[in-house]
């Protein structure tokens, strides 16, 4: 694809009024005039909307085919060419550039960047791949990711056009996708460990039970077997139920000596369960 056959889709209106959400228009804007629309008194957007409203679920996702990266308090232009390198882009400042803003004088300019494809996929997707551009371009606005979002030009911008190639969304929509699958496993993993825990909970509940019905003169060392044994069928490692028996012999009121409990756990955790 070359920028002669290419043009950037947008739709725009000259109203102002960041409330006004009627009247955007669509726009088919040729490379040689995009200037127009940085430097433009109205605002626009990288998306067309069915019936000219701007609204999320209005957006016509197989004409998207830019999108929009807006900095105010981060990256400066020069590092954004470097890592927009070698991609193309239309760069504008916008009117808080260089200019104090929340106690601080930084570049403060809008990215528009031509894709290799459409990015024809639902407004949940495009959030998705736009989160993870975002670690791409630190400093950039998170608002970005809003399928409605809308940018005011400005008539006084410092405009360049940055030759390269078109750019490939859509690895970072597959990268995006693992990343929430990675997360829903970790997630998954929580949720077992927890249930693990509960039923660990149970297990030792249960086991205090029975030592409690078992444990007496007479029965001290088969009552200590048996929930050693038991608790090693459940996969409970021998520094837990050493600790968990230990402590409930010496709480019985009839304990064992320490020097008999400690045989009975190296004998009993060798054996089979």
């Amino acid at each position: 694809m070359s920028f002669a056959d290419c043009n950037i889709n947008i739709s725009a209106t000259n109203d102002p009024s960041m409330a006004v959400a009627e009247g955007f228009k669509p726009y088919s804007v040729m490379f040689d005039d995009f200037v127009r629309v940085l430097k433009m008194r109205g605002r626009y957007s990288p998306f067309w909307f069915m019936g000219d409203y701007r609204k999320g679920e209005n957006r016509i996702a197989d004409s998207t085919n830019a999108i929009v990266l807006d900095f105010d308090d981060g990256m400066s232009i020069e590092e954004f060419k470097k890592r927009i390198y070698p991609n193309a882009a239309f760069i504008g400042t916008t009117k808080s550039h260089r200019k104090e803003k929340n106690g601080k004088v930084c570049d403060r300019f809008r990215a528009i960047v031509p894709l290799l494809t459409a990015m024809d996929i639902p407004n949940d997707e495009y959030s998705m791949t736009m989160e993870e551009i975002y670690r791409h371009f630190p400093g950039v606005d998170t608002g970005c990711k809003d399928a409605a979002r809308a940018y005011a030009g400005n008539p006084e911008a410092q405009t360049e056009f940055l030759y390269g190639e078109f750019f490939d969304w859509e690895p970072f929509l597959e990268r995006a996708k693992q990343r929430i699958e990675l997360a829903r496993w970790a997630q998954e993993q929580k949720h077992k460990a927890l249930s693990a825990k509960e039923r660990d909970g149970d297990i030792f509940k249960a086991m205090k039970a029975r030592f409690n019905r078992i444990y007496e003169t007479g029965n001290r060392n088969n009552a200590v077997a048996d929930i050693i044994l038991w608790g090693k069928k459940e996969g409970v490692d021998y520094g837990t139920i050493e600790r968990f028996v230990t402590d409930l012999v010496h709480s019985s009121g009839d304990p064992l000596p320490d020097r008999e409990l400690r045989q009975l756990f190296k004998y009993h955790f060798r054996r089979s369960a």
